[in-house]
């Protein structure tokens, strides 16, 4: 099993802005490591539509979220933050979800603010719980982590439902109860972002900027100017899928060939080097052809 060569805290402690790519399974989580991803960011979003194919409005379960977190720790030595949507219920549930996901070798968790069912944050019917029911969420996740490794990702999504003050306010206010970083969700303008970013300069920030979604697309040299800490591409492996599986698959069925999509496709080679079949082979001629003496 990979072991983790950094802890996110060690991470979101440097001068510079930590760039997470969003996953949905181990081959994705793999191919991101490989290409240079110092963290791993599970998306709740990519989830829902990678284990039931449905949007992401509260269907995807604890225990479907807890054993794909599983499968992504175990496949990849960079630290991983998982998207626990609400923390699946109330402050006790919150127990649960931390001793659940910390003993699965995950660096950290992300609950927000909603009420359950939770839709995803650039998704329009929201609902909120108190600020004081989150802080109380926070507060149970601190106290359960076995180590201060573990961190805890408080988001809010008060922009679409109270005001971005409303939203830099709860997010000062799960800061003080114990969250190491603070997300507020879809700002709907550069100027909302810089606010977030000036306003909770003193607090680590997090944020994600998707293609297509509420935030107007910055670049990270850009975000880390204005204070933020951690920049999230939460959904561009799913949207990645999308658009070139529906290419392939589409021209597969008209033309009945592959060679019509190989400039799409990655060949055997790129499997094998992506799923480090070479490591495995060693690994059979140690023990398997010597079982066969």
């Amino acid at each position: 099993m990979p072991r983790q060569s950094h802890s996110l805290r060690e991470l979101i402690e440097r001068d510079h802005i930590l760039l997470a790519p969003g996953v949905a399974d181990a081959m994705e989580a793999k191919i991101a490591a490989q290409q240079g991803a110092e963290a791993i960011y599970i998306s709740g979003n990519s989830l829902a539509s990678s284990i039931h194919g449905n949007p992401d409005i509260g269907l995807t379960s604890f225990k479907e979220t807890l054993d794909r977190a599983r499968t992504i720790t175990g496949a990849v030595d960079v630290p991983v933050v998982c998207d626990v949507d609400n923390g699946y219920g109330n402050a006790l549930n919150v127990v649960r979800t931390v001793e659940e996901f910390e003993r699965a070798g995950v660096g950290g968790i992300q609950i927000e603010d909603q009420t359950w069912p939770k839709k995803c944050g650039h998704l329009d019917g929201k609902e909120l719980v108190s600020s004081d029911e989150m802080c109380a969420k926070i507060l149970a996740a601190v106290d359960t982590r076995g180590s201060d490794e573990f961190l805890i990702v408080a988001r809010t999504d008060a922009i679409a439902t109270d005001g971005l003050d409303e939203a830099i306010e709860r997010a000062r206010a799960y800061a003080e109860h114990g969250a190491d970083l603070v997300f507020v969700d879809a700002p709907e303008s550069s100027e909302q972002l810089e606010q977030i970013g000036t306003e909770l300069g003193d607090v680590p920030t997090l944020t994600n900027i998707p293609y297509g979604g509420e935030t107007p697309l910055r670049s990270a040299s850009e975000l880390e100017a204005i204070g933020f800490d951690v920049m999230l591409f939460a959904c561009v492996a799913q949207k990645a899928k999308i658009k070139i599986l529906e290419e392939v698959f589409s021209t597969l069925l008209e033309s009945g060939t592959e060679r019509e999509v190989v400039d799409r496709l990655g060949d055997w080679r790129d499997r094998e080097r992506v799923t480090e079949l070479d490591q495995w082979t060693e690994l059979e001629e140690r023990y398997v052809d010597l079982s066969r003496d």
